[in-house]
Parts: C-alpha cells; sequence; structure tokens
C-alpha cells in the first residue's frame, strides 16, 4: 500500500521546511549539486544605519568547517528549495496546485 500523505498550505511550513532542511539532509536526499548550481556569491552581510555607515560586517563562512555565520558557502534565494523539492518529487508525487482544504476532522 502507497503510503498518502497531505500537506496543504505555509503557515509555519517554510520555517519547519529551514529548520529540517539543513546541509546534512539536503546530502541525503542526493540535493548538494541542485543547491550548488544555485549558489549565489556573497561575501558577507553587513548591517548599515539610518545614515549609510556600516555598523558591522559579518563574512560568509565559505571554508565549510566550523560555525555558520549570518551566510555560508551554501546560500541560495528563498524559492530554490521549493524548486529544487517539487523537481525531485514531481514524478513520484501527485501535486494539487489552486485547491484549498476547508475543514479536517480527527478520526481517533
Amino acid at each position: 500500500m502507497a503510503l498518502k500523505v497531505l500537506i496543504c498550505g505555509g503557515g509555519v511550513a517554510g520555517p519547519a521546511l529551514a529548520y529540517w532542511l539543513g546541509i546534512e539532509a539536503v546530502k541525503r536526499m542526493g540535493l548538494t549539486y541542485a543547491v550548488r548550481r544555485k549558489l549565489v556569491d556573497e561575501a558577507g552581510v553587513s548591517l548599515i544605519d539610518t545614515k549609510g555607515n556600516v555598523k558591522v560586517t559579518t563574512l560568509a563562512n565559505k571554508s565549510g568547517k566550523g560555525a555558520k555565520s549570518l551566510t555560508s558557502e551554501y546560500e541560495i534565494m528563498p524559492g530554490d528549495p521549493v524548486r529544487m523539492l517539487y523537481e525531485a518529487t514531481k514524478d513520484n508525487v501527485e501535486y494539487f496546485f489552486g485547491r484549498t482544504v476547508d475543514p479536517f476532522t480527527e478520526n481517533g
């Protein structure tokens, strides 16, 4: 019997996905190459005050070792993970776009 799962809506799904899709999970899903193809060339992040003065700069940790900073060697655009996961699952998952689910009823 095939596993059937209903995933509906966004809500906390974005942050939950971000939490569970760490680099190790990306490696286990075999999506490392897909992620690396979408990398953003970002040197780091600067916080600037209202006058345009740089207050602090955090450089990207591109070494692959140690703690990650605000940006890293795996920096990609927000929509890219959705596209990557869709491409990786579209042949085995039935997607319904533009539909909603009204009520959910618990059955024990």
